[in-house]
């Protein structure tokens, strides 16, 4: 199958390696479940702490984790974040969708890097951090992809660029 790779990343994953993923980017846990196979995390941050203004920064995010998801490494199984403190306005400019959840990377990127779960974790605090410049700032700090199908072409020409250079 194209949507599914073999992954350097045996086993599954535990509660340990998601509860530093989300700590080294600076994120506190108030809550932490298993059910099944899928943790349930809800984190929050407050990232006015970089900026020289005050602002209210602070964001609550809920983090549904397939702790298997290395065992079928494919779109389905990315985890999927919300932003559930409902700071960020739920529009496809800012990555966030009307249920809230983040659009985070292009599907196949995760695929093609081998992501381990810390990337997914710095790939939305990126985004996050990214909106807030964009609102207290003026401007981002990421230059984004577009959503659809031009974001998808936006990253193989991207990606296709950096193969042909090497």
């Amino acid at each position: 199958m194209r949507n599914m790779i073999k992954t350097k990343h045996r086993g599954v994953l535990n509660r340990e390696e998601i509860i530093s993923s989300f700590k080294s980017k600076g994120f506190s846990i108030s809550n932490y479940e298993e059910i099944n196979d899928i943790a349930i995390v809800n984190v929050d941050k407050d990232y006015s702490a970089s900026y020289n203004i005050s602002f209210d920064g602070s964001i609550k995010l809920k983090a549904l984790v397939h702790l298997n998801m290395y065992k079928a490494f494919f779109v389905q199984t990315y985890p999927v974040f919300y932003e559930v403190s409902n700071l960020i306005p739920k529009e496809t400019f800012y990555h966030v969708y009307k249920n809230g959840s983040l659009c985070y990377a292009p599907p196949q990127r995760p695929l093609d890097e081998n992501w381990k779960f810390i990337d997914f974790v710095n790939a939305v605090d990126s985004l996050i951090h990214n909106y807030f410049s964009i609102e207290y700032i003026g401007n981002g700090v990421l230059t984004e992809l577009e959503h659809g199908y031009i974001g998808l072409e936006q990253y193989n020409y991207i990606k296709n660029s950096s193969t042909n250079k090497n």
